[in-house]
């Protein structure tokens, strides 16, 4: 079974002229057709920012086709008054199977390295609460948080890494040394989602030097703490959805049948099982 761990679906409200977010995004339909079409099996819903922090959508659609969306990484405000009570809330849910705190705003970019989530990480510990952390370039501050709070299962989003459009992207894996540190901590997971977006200002598909960067990490950890997935709709501007598959499918011939089945979907059941 493949297990589609990072994708999003976003039906836009009142679709129509003038939406610039139109192309960046895909409505459920179009995501279960595709997936089917490159043999994804189930997918997780990743709610995105364009829905802010209301992840109805993402839960219903979950409900609705349970035997597809294996399950929502939900986003709440963190700092956001009644905070534990709208967490305790979505831990409830039987579909929710992480949160996603994505630090990328002028406002948020800091929070890591002043401490400022202290609070919202004890409380998350003390629930259970699974975290998956978007924090790109922040590696090193990443890796202090992870330590500071072991209780917590940490999934390093997108490899500490992100793809700016327009921009110079030729040294997206500058951190890698210390993603690799970082990786080797045991709370810690690492969602591979992310290659051929860091690659592609340097190759094309299949991305030789990002499986090389696969290959370090892999010999660095082994592969049970790894998490496949696509990013899909938005690596379309790397590579197809189905050479987002083959990537781990088809190609990084190091990795065995055994490696590829749990990248593919046995890793993210253990990362999530509550």
């Amino acid at each position: 079974m493949i297990i589609d761990s990072h994708l999003h679906f976003y039906d836009i409200p009142d679709k129509g002229p003038g939406r610039e977010d139109e192309d960046d995004h895909l409505g459920f339909g179009d995501i279960r057709r595709n997936a089917r079409v490159v043999g994804v099996d189930q997918v997780v819903q990743v709610t995105p920012m364009a829905a802010g922090y209301d992840n109805s959508h993402s839960f219903a659609m979950a409900e609705r086709h349970p035997d597809f969306v294996a399950g929502v990484v939900a986003r709440l405000d963190p700092m956001a008054p009644g905070i534990e009570e709208s967490l305790r809330a979505l831990m409830d849910h039987p579909k929710m199977l992480a949160l996603r705190l994505t630090l990328i705003e002028d406002h948020n970019t800091a929070w890591l390295a002043d401490r400022t989530l202290d609070g919202f990480f004890t409380m998350a510990q003390e629930m259970g609460v699974p975290i998956e952390l978007f924090a790109p370039f922040r590696v090193a501050e990443m890796h202090e948080t992870v330590r500071r709070y072991p209780g917590i299962r940490w999934l390093i989003d997108h490899m500490g890494l992100r793809y700016y459009a327009g921009k110079d992207n030729s040294g997206a894996f500058r951190q890698w040394p210390e993603l690799l540190r970082l990786a080797a901590e045991p709370n810690a997971w690492i969602k591979c989602a992310y290659f051929p977006e860091a690659a592609k200002d340097l190759e094309s598909y299949p991305f030789p030097a990002a499986q090389q960067r696969l290959r370090e990490l892999y010999d660095a950890v082994g592969s049970s703490r790894l998490i496949w997935g696509s990013n899909f709709p938005n690596v379309r501007r790397a590579c197809t959805y189905d050479q987002a598959v083959d990537f781990i499918r088809r190609e990084c011939d190091f990795l065995s049948t055994a490696d590829r089945a749990a990248m593919l979907g046995t890793n993210l059941l253990s990362y999530a099982w509550r």
